[in-house]
């Protein structure tokens, strides 16, 4: 358990640990709708703009890989579909 003082700045601190994404280099946005993993896990995704200047460099304890999408891909409803997984 962790003291963060909201969500955002939980999703600073996790992001800071797992690809080192410096927090002065974020300007959150808001949420998106909470998502419940089928492992039971509750995930409320955070939507932030970051500067330029980043530097993507992952901890390998943390992730296995990342990769960046444009906000316009993500926007477009041609790109969304649904998909089940075991």
């Amino acid at each position: 358990m962790t003291d963060d003082a909201s969500p955002a700045a939980t999703a600073l601190r996790e992001a800071e640990e797992e690809i080192a994404l410096d927090r002065s280099l974020v300007e959150p946005i808001g949420y998106l709708d909470v998502h419940i993993t089928p492992t039971g896990y509750r995930v409320l995704p955070t939507v932030a703009r970051v500067s330029a200047g980043f530097s993507l460099r992952f901890s390998r304890d943390e992730v296995s890989d990342a990769f960046e999408v444009p906000l316009s891909f993500l926007m477009a409803p041609q790109n969304y579909k649904r998909q089940r997984a075991e």
